[in-house]
């Protein structure tokens, strides 16, 4: 329910609306959403426009014109639902000068949308208690603060706050945060975006990598991290295949051992040691080959990814010899 309340947010972050995801959990085990967008659509014409959002079920676009949560690559609940399973909600509206707010509790709304005055701000925030009928889990602390930072580093300009004590992170520009050992010195990062002709128009895709390598070459093998549109593919996918293929390719141009391009997959076992990665690409509807969204089984996502990495480590075999000795060295062990 509360990732529900959190996917929102990101599709006004993805659409360039809103830079922020606050998240506060109170000491009654409720917790809130607040961002920084423009506040949610509230139509004078319709008085029960909030009250259509929380309470029915819809797969129709949102309000900036693309289907429900593209950007985590699943089908998301809707509000409806999460209101359906919430003891009681609180809607409070921050739009064009004016504060509105409008309760509900387990799928109906129990006060009209009212003005609660002038204000400055702007945004929305979505307090909600969950149905301790149905629920007798709590929130995790530290599970929400691990999401919130993933998230941070998976967008560039987000702003995360986690609030039961106060934990702030980004904007970030580098994925380094994300990788799964410490700090190195041997760190490369590369990013694309493109755009292709879909059937609802012009869509984007991107892909950011980042790579570094342990000084200990008898390290364990490579630990990759794998994302699709900000959410973890534990089981990899094709996004990882175009990183590895990537890789073995591009170090053809060092490999004492011959330049092929078939030998990549055996290029790539030979540097993998030690090697930490993570390959995080966004995508206009992405096929899984999971159910759970945990394995990523969209081909495009190979063939940009490879792409990424090939021409982003062709210019450092070009531009920097320091690289090169350090590949051709792992290449011949």
């Amino acid at each position: 329910m509360l990732w529900e309340l959190v996917a929102n947010v990101l599709d006004l972050v993805i659409a360039g609306r809103a830079t922020t995801i606050d998240v506060e959990l109170h000491s009654d085990d409720s917790v809130s959403v607040r961002d920084d967008g423009p506040g949610m659509s509230v139509d004078p014409s319709s008085p029960a426009f909030l009250e259509k959002v929380f309470t029915e079920v819809h797969t129709t676009p949102t309000a900036d014109g693309h289907a429900p949560h593209v950007h985590i690559g699943r089908v998301g609940l809707g509000l409806a639902p999460v209101c359906a399973l919430s003891e009681r909600v609180e809607v409070d509206v921050y739009r064009e000068g004016t504060h509105y707010r409008q309760r509900f509790a387990q799928g109906y709304g129990t006060s009209p949308c009212e003005i609660v005055g002038a204000t400055s701000a702007h945004g929305t925030t979505v307090h909600l208690w969950p149905d301790r009928g149905i629920f007798t889990a709590t929130f995790s602390s530290g599970l929400l603060e691990r999401r919130l930072k993933e998230l941070a580093y998976l967008w560039p300009g987000l702003r995360t706050r986690f609030t039961r004590g106060t934990t702030e992170r980004g904007p970030i520009a580098s994925l380094e945060g994300l990788l799964p050992g410490v700090p190195g010195p041997r760190l490369l990062q590369w990013e694309r975006t493109g755009s292709a002709e879909r059937a609802r128009g012009e869509a984007w895709s991107s892909s950011r990598i980042a790579v570094r390598w342990s000084e200990n070459q008898f390290a364990e093998g490579a630990q990759i991290r794998g994302f699709c549109n900000l959410e973890e593919t534990r089981y990899g996918g094709t996004h990882l295949l175009g990183f590895q293929r990537g890789l073995g390719m591009a170090l053809g141009a060092v490999d004492p051992r011959g330049t092929s391009g078939r030998a990549w997959k055996a290029r790539y076992q030979r540097i993998a040691p030690g090697l930490e990665a993570v390959v995080a690409v966004m995508l206009v509807d992405p096929s899984y080959g999971e159910p759970t969204g945990d394995r990523l089984d969209t081909p495009e996502a190979t063939r940009m990814v490879e792409e990424t990495v090939r021409e982003g480590l062709a210019t450092v075999l070009r531009d920097d010899e320091t690289w090169r000795a350090f590949f051709a060295k792992r290449l011949a062990t």
